[in-house]
């Protein structure tokens, strides 16, 4: 049993007063996260989370500018085409490339001066044949790989 615990204009919280599973089907989902035991997780449109008997869920609004860097690459695997989203948490130089695996560059998908924020980008493989490929996103003095499927 989960009950509403605390709501102000930004957020719900639900206190477990149990152990059990916590399930929202969501319509026309705006961007929302939920907060759990340190972790946040963006609310897709229908979804579940365990929750631990006194565990607090916080559903609130996701906020416009990233707290970290982070790349997500869906779907995964993917048939035709994919989405590299890319959250940065301040304005960057960003370049967003697309490896095969033997480290041949395949195609720059995006380069350039970004704004904080979220930022998405879709491939579409067109003639490129199936197998894995490494989606590298370099920011700043870092960077990071995300390895991504495509079966055609």
């Amino acid at each position: 049993m989960k009950e509403l615990y605390e709501t102000n204009a930004e957020s719900w919280s639900f206190r477990a007063n149990e152990d059990g599973i916590l399930n929202w089907d969501i319509a026309n989902c705006p961007d929302l996260e939920v907060s759990l035991n340190g972790n946040t997780i963006a609310v897709e449109q229908g979804g579940y989370i365990y929750l631990n008997k006194g565990d607090v869920a916080i559903f609130g609004l996701r906020s416009a500018v990233p707290s970290k860097y982070d790349i997500m690459v869906k779907p995964n695997p993917a048939n035709a085409a994919f989405t590299v989203t890319v959250d940065l948490p301040e304005n960057e130089e960003m370049k967003v490339e697309l490896f095969n695996m033997l480290g041949q560059r395949v195609e720059v998908i995006a380069e350039g001066e970004f704004s904080a924020g979220t930022h998405r980008f879709r491939w579409t493989a067109n003639e490129r044949p199936s197998g894995v490929y490494l989606v590298r996103v370099d920011w700043g003095k870092d960077n990071a790989v995300k390895r991504v499927v495509l079966m055609k």
